[in-house]
């Protein structure tokens, strides 16, 4: 079977692009977050109350600077930064992140 071939205006690549090694998740937070800042208004370490009462803590939420192409009035966007060296490199770690990622749509 023969590859679908992309639309003229998507590029695909076919190997992963390079990215540094950061010593921790504060420091990938501080790269990604500085190269954001310029376009989102950015709250870091935002705490929420879980639908199940417990208190939980994002990362970062970020809010677009100009919302005017946005179809949302008020967008925001939750950010948990994540190493995938850091701890076991198990479907189990996976499954807890996405756990996490849950937890977060049922926070205020």
């Amino acid at each position: 079977m023969l590859p679908t071939p992309a639309p003229r205006n998507v590029v695909r690549y076919n190997r992963r692009l390079p990215m540094p090694r950061f010593a921790n998740e504060a420091e990938l937070a501080e790269r990604v977050l500085g190269i954001l800042s310029p376009h989102f208004e950015i709250e870091t370490e935002v705490d929420g109350r879980h639908c199940s009462g417990r208190q939980l803590r994002i990362d970062a939420v970020l809010r677009p600077r100009d919302p005017s192409d946005w179809k949302d009035d008020r967008p925001a966007f939750g950010v948990e930064f994540k190493l995938a060296s850091q701890g076991p490199s198990s479907t189990a770690k996976f499954t807890q992140w996405a756990r996490q990622a849950v937890d977060y749509t049922h926070t205020d």
